[in-house]
């Protein structure tokens, strides 16, 4: 709808992976500065470390690599989505009914190993 937009509270407990191709750069995140006029100026994010930089939104706690998906888009072992998300306003299950957490954390994403 014309005249709406999001803002994002706070972006914590994700897992980025990207797979470039040569030559080029994948942006992790695209954070928009105004100041002032119509017309933010974008700050390409192109890593990890600097989305967790950013103070607003709050960020904390978010990877990159491969999140190591069987076919079936379940966490194999050695995923580093294991035991990595946060419980809070986490599903109490995964998408096969398995409780959460298994483990010492939630893990990121919908399936909880």
């Amino acid at each position: 709808m014309p005249g709406r937009t999001m803002h994002v509270e706070i972006l914590e407990n994700n897992l980025f992976h990207f797979a470039p191709a040569a030559g080029t750069t994948d942006v992790v995140y695209r954070e928009m500065a105004w100041t002032g006029g119509t017309t933010p100026n974008p700050t390409d994010l192109t890593d990890v470390s600097m989305v967790n930089g950013m103070t607003m939104p709050l960020t904390a706690a978010n990877i990159e690599g491969d999140p190591l998906l069987d076919a079936t888009w379940h966490i194999m072992s050695g995923s580093p989505c294991i035991d990595s998300g946060t419980a809070t306003e986490a599903p109490p299950d995964d998408f096969d009914g398995d409780t959460r957490p298994n483990g010492s954390a939630v893990d990121i994403g919908p399936d909880e190993r």
